[in-house]
């Protein structure tokens, strides 16, 4: 991890602090998710908010926009003792927030869903669709945003639900007085680079403009090129706050994990394993046109196979093809020889193949649903978990402690709700049930995102010691460095095309974002 110092040290003047948090204390139960935090945001300041998952920060965050309500502690707005708001009221206050999942209703417009937030105006004033189409256009077209109101939510893609989100709190602060603070929950987590400049470009230009902004990250590097100040939490409380000038990123990864961080050297692989996977011309059309083309490529045994490209460029869609979520219109998929191009998740799974999913929360875990039942989530039917279609429940609960100690799951026991754990230890229970399986084959798409430090070195560590073990790994992720750290080989997709296939060892950045970008000099030197 390189040492690096922050480009950006604040504005001349010493910032107004607009919101300030003085001995917040919340609970749930037994847990202790805020122990007596001090939090100060200033007017003309980016602060980031670091720490593992768990260690607080979204509820920290919840506390100060009014969703949650602490069990002890004060807030201050512009230096007065304020009585701690609702949501409603801390919009009234100039407080707004984009939360790390999208809160969008995606059978509904752009127009429909910022209706949805913003029904009147400060004076009483009720808005129309077609009052709000032309306040996003305007807005839109002042701060970079560009978005069609007329387009429904499923249409979107990743960088525009963001976009939205973001117009949504100007919008509605505009409407009510003016966006004092500004909350972002992790918005950077599936953004491509040239996505989070421009969202860069944005922040930069509220703190100019006077507003307190206020990023929860996981990304140090971000941290060191975007923020003013840093406070890092860890179990609850703050272990320090400091302008980011003063500080590395070697030191704050050290305070978030609470010991020294170091790089690891990867051991890259040329293997010389049996196939395990091999996709020959697979197209999937869709409508007139084809989301994927001709796609041919091959995964060893004992070998990471990274996937690079810009987000919507049919990654997703192979991903649904090789775990068995959607059929291929032409061309074959064969798993160790034999033809799965027809097979169903379910027969998939029957042969042990792993999915570790983009949206985890979506498509790999059932939230109300207690450890023990995901645990076993498409496992249920093994004969070492049901006799006669009955569920053998002692055989699940021994099987689901073994899974959480070894997986280090925290969590209060067997039978806490999924949904209840940070997204670092939900993502530990789908490793874990899918490791299980001992697969020949993993297909892990974006399996670090939104992870902590620890977290990551976690799954890395996982994966790498999978692939050791003779496992093929398919790694599909929009983050290049995690791409560049753990793969032995990339293919690069563009336009629903293999645009090249080259060694992690012999490419860098820059040649990998221009053949994610359709260059054709990136494509000949990475076949040169």
């Amino acid at each position: 991890m390189n040492v690096q110092t922050a480009p950006r040290t604040g504005t001349g003047a010493k910032p107004v602090p607009v919101l300030r948090l003085t001995g917040v204390t919340k609970r749930f139960g037994d847990l202790v998710a805020n122990d007596e935090v001090d939090l100060e945001l200033r007017a003309g300041e980016i602060h980031a908010i670091l720490g593992e998952n768990g260690a607080g920060k979204t509820t920290l965050m919840h506390l100060a926009f009014g969703s949650l309500t602490p069990d002890a502690g004060a807030m201050a707005i512009d230096g007065k003792i304020v009585p701690w708001p609702t949501t409603r009221e801390a919009i009234e206050r100039g407080i707004g927030m984009v939360h790390q999942h999208f809160m969008l209703i995606p059978t509904l417009t752009v127009a429909e869903n910022v209706l949805l937030n913003v029904m009147a105006t400060k004076n009483g004033h009720r808005l129309s669709v077609r009052d709000v189409a032309g306040r996003v256009r305007e807005i839109g077209d002042e701060y970079g945003l560009a978005l069609d109101p007329d387009t429904a939510i499923d249409d979107l893609s990743v960088g525009e639900k963001l976009r939205l989100e973001i117009v949504k709190v100007l919008l509605q602060s505009r409407l009510r007085g003016g966006l004092r603070a500004f909350v972002l929950d992790e918005p950077t987590a599936l953004l491509t680079r040239q996505e989070i400049v421009r969202l860069f470009d944005i922040l930069r230009g509220l703190a100019d403009a006077g507003t307190a902004v206020a990023i929860i990250t996981h990304k140090l590097e971000e941290v060191m090129e975007l923020c003013h100040r840093v406070t890092v939490m860890r179990d609850g409380r703050v272990v320090r706050s400091m302008p980011t000038a003063e500080t590395t990123t070697n030191e704050l990864a050290s305070l978030m994990v609470g010991r020294e961080v170091r790089a690891q050297r990867r051991r890259r692989v040329v293997s010389e394993g049996e196939v395990v996977l091999a996709l020959d011309e697979v197209s999937v059309a869709d409508g007139h046109s084809d989301v994927l083309s001709a796609v041919t490529f091959e995964v060893r045994a004992g070998e990471i196979v990274g996937v690079a490209g810009v987000a919507g460029n049919g990654q997703d869609v192979l991903v649904e093809c090789v775990t068995g979520l959607r059929r291929p219109t032409s061309g074959t998929i064969e798993l160790e020889g034999r033809d799965i191009t027809t097979f169903s998740r379910r027969e998939l799974i029957e042969r042990s193949v792993a999915h570790v999913p983009e949206d985890r929360r979506a498509d790999g875990l059932v939230g109300p649903a207690s450890l023990r039942h995901n645990f076993v989530l498409g496992l249920h039917r093994w004969p070492d978990f049901q006799r006669h279609s009955w569920l053998r429940r002692r055989r699940i609960a021994e099987h689901s402690h073994r899974l959480k100690h070894g997986f280090d799951v925290r969590a209060t026991s067997i039978e806490q709700p999924v949904d209840r754990l940070s997204g670092g230890n939900q993502q530990r229970v789908i490793i874990g049930r899918e490791l299980h399986k001992r697969p020949r084959l993993i297909v892990a798409a974006g399996p670090t995102r939104g992870i902590d430090i620890a977290g990551c070195e976690y799954i890395e560590h996982c994966l790498l010691e999978q692939r050791d073990a003779g496992a093929a790994i398919l790694l599909v992720s929009l983050d290049l460095d995690e791409l560049m750290a753990v793969s032995d080989r990339l293919v690069v997709m563009q336009g629903g095309r293999i645009r090249g296939e080259l060694s992690t060892d012999e490419t860098d950045a820059e040649t990998l974002g221009l053949m994610m970008g359709g260059s054709s000099r990136g494509a000949t030197e990475a076949t040169s």
